[in-house]
């Protein structure tokens, strides 16, 4: 969320099975019971066929996953009529989520808690979310899929492919993900931003799984990013939200210094809106000022060899480090940690450090890096 996220090269693999979701929705309302017929008549023979063969799997675990899948299924086709319309109508309006980003008027409409039918509705589409950790074969896609199978490590690679710098550094927090704790094999795991729980219907958007590291995505857990539950009973504005792919926070705000010690907080780059709700909900999510200044040694040394770089470059030119020259030393400095900035870790919070050193501190600077030689 700190840095712009492109959105997966697999958007069309996640729409096919957004669509099976809503086919699965549209059975539960035209039919009261669950009936094999029924269900291929609305899925096709090859979905269903792949469902019996999950169920009657030998492995435990895959056989538990698509039991509960359809076992929910079955239970929602018993719902009253009217309440699985209700769900039906619901999903397709938070389908159209990503578009109203800007609009105020926009609210989600499905609501977890509202009714039982709801609740069970929930299981079913998260349940696809689940299915995807075993995968889906490729019969089940009008177009070839790469080694047959569309699993979760396909959307993990979806990304990659679009934004090659989160193979080293994570979009929320700026770190490198081989720090993280219990980090996955790929690096990082995928986040629902808006969480399952609470938005099942938006549970396999592509504009909804974002990649963090392990300690970004444990720290959020599954919090409400529009009612964080650190300002309740706050409600950010959707035009006000920060959101990896369409918001980011670098892009609305500045990382901003109270003394010498980094005390770091967020501030609007042109109010209004001045974000604060967003950005307290963003500090109480993930926690990065007080994350950042933890190992602030790091960040700080990230500035350091950005300076000594520039200073080597300028010594083979013969010249004389002065102070008048020194100012373009840190220049130089700053325009090299800007183009790494997203890309290399801790590039962010040191190109601000050093930018608010330059305008606070700049003689201190100075002779600390004269007295060095």
């Amino acid at each position: 969320m700190l840095h712009k996220v492109n959105p997966p090269d697999c958007q069309a693999e996640l729409n096919e099975l957004i669509g099976y979701q809503r086919k699965v929705l549209q059975f539960a309302v035209r039919n009261t019971a669950y009936s094999d017929q029924g269900f291929r008549a609305v899925m096709g023979n090859d979905f269903v066929d792949w469902i019996n063969k999950g169920w009657n799997h030998s492995l435990r675990r895959v056989h538990r996953v698509f039991r509960t899948f359809l076992q929910n299924i079955q239970m929602l086709t018993k719902q009253p009529r009217l309440e699985k319309e209700q769900v039906l109508t619901q999903f397709e309006n938070d389908q159209d989520y990503f578009d109203n980003l800007d609009n105020p008027h926009f609210v989600f409409s499905f609501d977890v808690n509202s009714k039982q039918t709801h609740e069970i509705a929930r299981d079913v589409l998260v349940g696809f979310y689940n299915l995807l950790g075993i995968g889906f074969p490729q019969v089940l896609f009008p177009f070839s899929i790469e080694d047959g199978i569309f699993r979760k490590i396909n959307v993990v690679e979806g990304f990659k492919n679009t934004n090659a710098f989160i193979q080293y550094v994570c979009p929320c927090c700026d770190n490198n993900f081989a720090d993280t704790i219990r980090a996955n094999i790929e690096g990082y795991t995928l986040e629902h931003y808006f969480p399952k729980s609470l938005y099942p219907a938006i549970c396999l958007h592509p504009l909804n799984l974002i990649p963090m590291c392990e300690g970004c995505n444990s720290r959020k857990s599954d919090d409400d990013p529009i009612r964080p539950s650190a300002l309740a009973p706050a409600t950010i504005p959707l035009p006000e939200l920060f959101h990896p792919i369409k918001r980011p926070v670098s892009t609305k705000v500045n990382l901003v210094f109270s003394s010498r010690k980094p005390k770091l907080d967020f501030k609007a780059i042109y109010p209004p809106p001045d974000y604060r709700p967003s950005i307290d909900s963003y500090d109480a999510f993930y926690g990065i000022p007080s994350r950042w200044e933890n190992v602030w040694f790091r960040i700080e040394g990230r500035m350091d060899r950005c300076i000594k770089q520039a200073i080597r470059y300028f010594k083979m030119q013969g010249k004389i480090i002065t102070q008048e020259n020194f100012n373009y030393i840190i220049e130089v400095a700053l325009e090299e940690l800007q183009i790494e900035i997203g890309r290399e870790q801790f590039a962010y919070p040191a190109f601000h450090w050093l930018n608010w050193q330059l305008k606070t501190s700049f003689e201190n600077l100075y002779c600390s890096y004269l007295s060095e030689g």
